[in-house]
Parts: structure tokens; sequence; C-alpha cells
């Protein structure tokens, strides 16, 4: 229920509704109640009604699922690894490619030159 006060005086009706805090309660109505309450009672029958075998399968269903769930973070985890390990070995496979084609480079550099000089020597 809501009371609503007036006054007279326009000029003190701001600052009294400013000053006025909101309720914090939220109203619902007894029908509303009611299908909460029956609701709740029939999740708790119906929970009631089952039996502990049941209920170990859902433990042991949970455990499997926490077990597959481990499994598929580890593959996730151990596929990225894996992906790294070869991205690096990519990385030194091409380092050491580049190395030695720079090592043929002189050489084939370095036997030209010595050719050049036993030819000027042969002549």
């Amino acid at each position: 229920m809501i009371h609503d006060v007036k006054d007279r005086d326009p000029k003190g009706k701001g600052r009294d509704r400013e000053s006025l805090q909101f309720s914090d309660e939220i109203l619902t109505e007894k029908q509303e109640i009611d299908l909460y309450i029956q609701e709740k009672e029939q999740l708790e029958n119906d929970y009631g009604g089952q039996n502990s075998e049941s209920f170990d399968k859902v433990l042991a269903i949970k455990k499997l699922d926490d077990q597959i769930n481990k499994k598929q973070e580890d593959l996730t985890s151990n596929q990225l690894q894996h992906r790294n390990r070869y991205d690096s070995l990519n990385e030194n496979k091409r380092d050491m490619e580049s190395a030695f084609e720079e090592r043929i480079r002189n050489l084939a550099e370095s036997h030209q030159i010595e050719l050049e000089e036993y030819r000027n020597q042969y002549s």
C-alpha cells in the first residue's frame, strides 16, 4: 500500500521527493508463491523418489565427464606443445639451411678463386 501525501506548497515538493528512498522489497501475488511452493514440493518428491543406485549412477557419470574433460584439456595442451615444438624445429631447420647455403656459397667462391689462381699459375 502506498500513501501519497500532497503538500500545497509546490516549492517544497521537489525536496521531499528527492529524499524518499525506494523500497528494497518485491511484492508478489499469493498465486505465484503457491505455485513456487508446489513446484518445490514436486521436485523434492521427485528427488526423494529416486533410489541410491540412480544417485550413484549420476555420481559415476559426473566422474566420467570430469575425466573426459581432463583428457580433452590434456589433449589440447599436448597439441599446443607439439605445435610449438614443430614451429621451433621448423625455425631451426630454416636457420640451419640458410647457414649451410651461406657456407656452400663461401666454399664455391673460394673454390672459384682457387681455380682462377691455378689457371693463372698454369698459364
